[in-house]
């Protein structure tokens, strides 16, 4: 059966360069369809879009904002009654996915094969903006959730750029494989392209520079899964020679936005999704301001995620892409609300350490830091190897400089700091919530 692949590259060839008004009315035409399946077919979907159908068979887009957003802890309440009782032909077959779980409880989600045919079709438009060639190969390091991966082989594949010639795919478990064991692997497959986390990538360089062995080298780095830091952005390119593509987006939402490659910048991809940026009550931000980012993909319909809280805060820019594509951008992901540190006085802050500046104290292989009160957090550090010495003062201060005066900090020495259930590095993680969190997770 046609997937739709073809269609989705011609579109997706001719809407990058649509004049916004153009591409706003193309989002609207999907969005539409996608309501009224949604409204048909969806169980959850009669009472929560009935706003919209109130006067006719038509959504009434203008009462857009009376649809409550959806939190991913109703989601996984209410997995059956957003599932559609039955799907378009177009729509193809329905999967079974689950998200990594890395903010708890995975969450069980049906998929529909066309959704996949888009994501596939946007990030195939993003290998050709940096001119990634097919014959080549690429290596994944992520979580397997096949059980295919295991190391010392990997997994190997072809085609992971439809349409081109068939290079070869490697991917290996991140979960199960130390760092030094992914670099060995690395190394045996001499791919061109790396996929992983930003986190994983980082830790492989700095694991190379400790160990004296040669840093892997790659034409492009695909990063996504955790927010790309400026530090880590600059190091991998630094050290690697490579272009960096950031990639967002969530299992259950599809991809949602990709960095351009001339500026940087993260395009949203407005041909298969609609992206908003809302307060803790769901109404719009300004553009340029942070708020949580709420998004509805056009072509799930086995079950329809409809303004879903994915659990991200960011901000929309304020002015177009100098590269002249006219969709909007991302001016910044910040994080997730795990991530968000809170202080004494109300105020709060997503951190961003420079790794440099504290590796200019200790020479620390890993960092962990994990805000436990309101007024403390407790550092983790993996021991440095070259008998540095830890001055806890210089340390504390630098923490107190970049994110609050208040509060008091614990170094603790470690040899390992353990990977998420998802198979990542978290940095940053913060244990206090406040009562508005409760509703947003």
């Amino acid at each position: 059966m046609d997937d739709g692949y073809d269609r989705f590259v011609k579109l997706l060839e001719q809407s990058q360069h649509f004049p916004a008004p153009r591409l706003k009315a193309l989002q609207e035409r999907g969005l539409r369809r996608f309501l009224r399946h949604a409204y048909e077919e969806v169980p959850a979907y009669k009472r929560r879009l009935a706003p919209l159908f109130s006067s006719g068979p038509e959504p009434d887009l203008s009462r857009w904002q009376e649809i409550p957003v959806l939190t991913r802890s109703q989601a996984q309440e209410e997995s059956e009654e957003l599932k559609a009782a039955s799907v378009p032909e177009q729509a193809g077959a329905t999967q079974t996915k689950h998200t990594s779980g890395s903010t708890g409880t995975p969450l069980i989600h049906y998929r529909s094969k066309l959704q996949q045919t888009a994501n596939q079709a946007v990030l195939d438009r993003l290998f050709q903006w940096y001119q990634m060639d097919g014959s080549k190969s690429l290596a994944q390091l992520t979580t397997d959730y096949h059980d295919r991966a295991s190391y010392p082989d990997g997994y190997a594949g072809h085609e992971w750029f439809r349409g081109q010639p068939q290079g070869d795919y490697f991917h290996l478990d991140t979960l199960k494989t130390t760092t030094m064991q992914q670099l060995k692997w690395l190394a045996q497959k001499e791919a061109a392209y790396l996929n992983t986390f930003p986190n994983n990538a980082r830790g492989l360089i700095e694991a190379a520079q400790e160990a004296n062995v040669p840093i892997p080298r790659f034409d492009v780095v695909l990063l996504s899964g955790e927010v790309l830091e400026d530090d880590t952005r600059k190091l991998i390119a630094e050290t690697t020679g490579s272009a960096i593509i950031n990639l967002f987006g969530a299992s259950e939402s599809g991809r949602l936005a990709a960095s351009c490659p001339e500026h940087g910048t993260l395009h949203i991809h407005e041909e298969i999704s609609f992206l908003e940026v809302v307060d803790e009550q769901g109404k719009p931000v300004p553009d340029g301001q942070t708020g949580r980012l709420v998004t509805t993909s056009f072509y799930n319909f086995a079950m329809p995620l409809i303004r879903y809280a994915l659990g991200d805060y960011g901000a929309v820019s304020a002015t177009p892409c100098p590269c002249g594509r006219q969709g909007r951008t991302l001016k910044f992901v910040a994080g997730r609300q795990r991530n968000l540190f809170r202080f004494v006085d109300g105020t709060s802050k997503w951190p961003d350490m420079k790794l440099r500046e504290l590796r200019t104290i200790y020479s620390f292989r890993q960092m962990q830091v994990v805000q436990d009160k309101i007024d403390h957090l407790t550092v983790y550090m993996v021991k440095s190897t070259d008998g540095s010495v830890l001055d806890h003062t210089a340390l504390q201060d630098v923490f107190r400089r970049s994110l609050h005066p208040s509060l008091n900090i614990t170094i603790r020495l470690c040899d390992e700091i353990g990977r998420t259930a998802s198979g990542k590095f978290e940095d940053f993680i913060s244990n206090i919530r406040t009562q508005s969190d409760q509703g947003l997770s």
